[in-house]
């Protein structure tokens, strides 16, 4: 061994990676900075590193104009450059740069009209979603940047708008199951005022295009609170509107000597609570087993279910036909 100490260590790979990207990530904060410009980590990764949690992906917010950034990066290429959004490979890894921006009106639930840039991170911390998610981190000196009061929410464990909740979630309707899908994964509360919002803007969801809201659904169903994501999904009217045939699912009986938990939906739901989290080809057995649950129903009736479904929420034919085979292998509800 040439007298070398080897040093063993326990590191799983993705923490290996992590660290690694971070690394990088840190440098390509440096190299934006000795240039002149602000640059710092910014939403669910400072989010994330407060509450130790891992953070593969990491975006960085700048001062620099997209013309900026791909002058200092000429390999970057632009996923929204009205936006002020580039992709950035740097270090082996690649990164989400976006500048520094203010949005102007929303006037079709989706997108603002226009953007415009600014070299104030306040300003772009107070149009994002959630203030767990608008905070900002200059890994160079090590310090947060918190313009919203996202550390204290953090520290809480709440879910809270930026600003007018209503507003919020007009600008935006993916925002309504975003806050539902970051408070189911991180065990967060929905705050109050929030909740009341989310409720009421619910129908907005409709104008969401079914892509986006299959990723959200699907976002959900592969993360730790699934089965608590649907309870809020039931409790806020949205089941209501996306997932009809899973809402239908409250009331119908079991067994009670089979099932003492109740009805079809309660044991969905605690299906879902107990599972670990899944691969990435789970989250389709697992909509299949939740819209196909009726009892005196095979599992072939789950693939039927999802054929009819799936051209509200597009799903692929290739995605039907992966899990439908593994499906049909489970045994039929007991009467």
């Amino acid at each position: 061994m040439d007298g070398k100490l080897i040093r063993r260590t326990n590191r799983k790979p993705e923490e290996t990676e992590c660290r690694l990207k971070a690394g990088q990530a840190r440098e390509l904060v440096s190299r934006l900075q000795r240039d002149g410009h602000c640059a710092c980590w910014a939403g669910g990764v400072v989010r994330d590193l407060l509450l130790k949690r891992l953070y593969p992906d990491i975006d960085i917010a700048t001062s620099a104009t997209p013309e900026q950034v791909a002058g200092l990066f000429p390999q970057a290429h632009f996923v929204g450059q009205s936006f002020g959004v580039a992709r950035v490979p740097f270090g082996g890894f690649e990164y989400e740069v976006s500048t520094f921006r203010q949005d102007g009106i929303y006037l079709d639930g989706r997108h603002p009209e226009k953007v415009t840039y600014t070299t104030d991170p306040m300003l772009d911390a107070r149009r994002r979603d959630f203030t767990a998610n608008a905070l900002f981190y200059d890994p160079v000196t090590e310090t947060i940047f918190d313009f919203v009061g996202g550390q204290e929410d953090i520290e809480k464990r709440l879910i809270r708008a930026v600003g007018d909740p209503g507003q919020r979630f007009q600008e935006d309707y993916l925002r309504l199951l975003r806050a539902i899908r970051f408070a189911a994964a991180l065990d967060f509360q929905i705050e109050q005022r929030t909740w009341e919002a989310l409720c009421r803007q619910a129908p907005g969801i409709s104008r969401i295009s079914p892509e986006r809201i299959r990723d959200e659904l699907l976002n959900m169903l592969v993360r730790p609170g699934a089965g608590n994501a649907f309870r809020l999904l039931k409790d806020s009217g949205l089941l209501h509107l996306l997932l009809p045939e899973v809402e239908e699912m409250e009331g119908v009986p079991q067994p009670p000597e089979f099932h003492p938990e109740g009805d079809v939906f309660e044991h969905t739901l605690l299906l879902l609570d107990h599972l670990e989290t899944p691969r990435r080809s789970w989250p389709w057995r697992r909509y299949f087993t939740i819209s196909g649950n009726p009892p005196q129903s095979n599992s072939a009736t789950v693939s039927v279910s999802m054929a009819m479904t799936g051209s509200v929420q597009r799903y692929s034919n290739a995605s039907r036909t992966v899990c439908a085979c593994p499906i049909a292998k489970q045994s039929m509800w007991a009467p």
